[in-house]
């Protein structure tokens, strides 16, 4: 009996002495484990690997169980991607944060950040599509690579466009032109206003930072109708078109972009006929069968359909004349 009492004690004590450690150390239960580019980070030269799950930025490769300091964030307004379902997460490396520049209302990044987007087909079993990765190098440029996700559940890197079960994935050049304005389309002030607090808590940036970036001008969301169609208009062509039809980009001829989206000039142009679809070239190319607007796009967008009908069907025909 006396044996077992002494058992039971030392049992306790070694269980005491367990929980001391792990709470000076701060670990908890369910905590995730950091990626292993904490000891040995990739390089520029190694990157991107060929296999995703080679970037240990998820515990054995799954989304849903992002390694510590892969950090979930949103958006407010999301580009159509043909229906298919994203998440994006962005991964830092120890000790570093996301900076704010007050002067230019952009994010710097430090070498080797990871912004990743996962996309899945919108079906119950969520299969995913495909990962895309950039990553800030120590030249201050940004690197590209798309993850193609298999049947048996591995992954393979995609250069050129791919096709599968109804998805156009991109293909390396693609992911170039898209983002060789500003590169970053997503992490910006203006599309993560409504989780700034979230990430400054978070250990992402400070919190300094992240109150003087909520100042920026929030980005409107075309699918929120408590906003004024013309906003909401210009919101959607911007995003979805902007990054190509801006100044130095492969679509100058008709500037689309934040800055220079001007609906006189597209009337002007011939882009847009008020009140008539048949003759609004932009329609007709976002809704064309074939070469259809954005190239990327197999699928129609149901909001963009119906947001750029109401917009050009509502002009007045006698504001401008062409």
């Amino acid at each position: 009996m006396r044996l077992v009492q002494v058992w039971l004690l030392l049992s306790f004590l070694l269980l005491q002495t367990s929980c001391l450690v792990k709470g000076k150390g701060k670990v908890t239960v369910g905590e995730p484990a950091a990626s292993s580019q904490d000891a040995v980070p990739i390089l520029d030269v190694d990157f991107p690997p060929q296999n995703f799950k080679d970037l240990d930025l998820f515990a054995d490769g799954e989304i849903g169980k992002p390694r510590l300091r892969t950090t979930a964030y949103s958006v407010r307004a999301p580009l159509w991607s043909d229906g298919s379902e994203k998440q994006r997460f962005v991964w830092l490396p120890k000790g570093e944060t996301i900076r704010f520049d007050a002067g230019r209302s952009l994010f710097i990044f430090p070498t080797g950040t990871m912004l990743v987007k996962h996309f899945a087909a919108p079906e119950a079993s969520g299969k995913g599509i495909e990962t895309r990765v950039m990553r800030m190098g120590g030249s201050g440029k940004w690197t590209f690579a798309t993850y193609q996700w298999m049947e048996d559940g591995r992954t393979e890197l995609r250069d050129k466009v791919a096709y599968t079960n109804g998805y156009r994935i991109p293909s390396h050049a693609e992911c170039e032109q898209c983002h060789g304005g500003e590169p970053v389309l997503g992490l910006v002030p203006s599309q993560v206003s409504d989780t700034l607090a979230a990430l400054a808590a978070g250990g992402i940036m400070s919190k300094d930072d992240a109150e003087t970036a909520a100042k920026v001008q929030a980005r409107v969301d075309p699918a929120d109708e408590k906003h004024p169609l013309d906003l909401r208009a210009r919101s959607y062509l911007t995003l979805h078109c902007g990054t190509c039809h801006r100044p130095g980009g492969p679509m100058a001829m008709m500037l689309l972009d934040e800055v220079n989206l001007n609906p006189e000039l597209l009337v002007k142009g011939g882009y847009v006929s008020p009140g008539r679809l048949e003759t609004s070239r932009i329609w007709t190319k976002f809704t064309a069968k074939k070469y259809r607007m954005p190239p990327v796009s197999l699928k129609e967008d149901p909001l963009g359909t119906a947001l750029l009908r109401t917009w050009i069907e509502a002009m007045p025909k006698s504001e401008v004349t062409p």
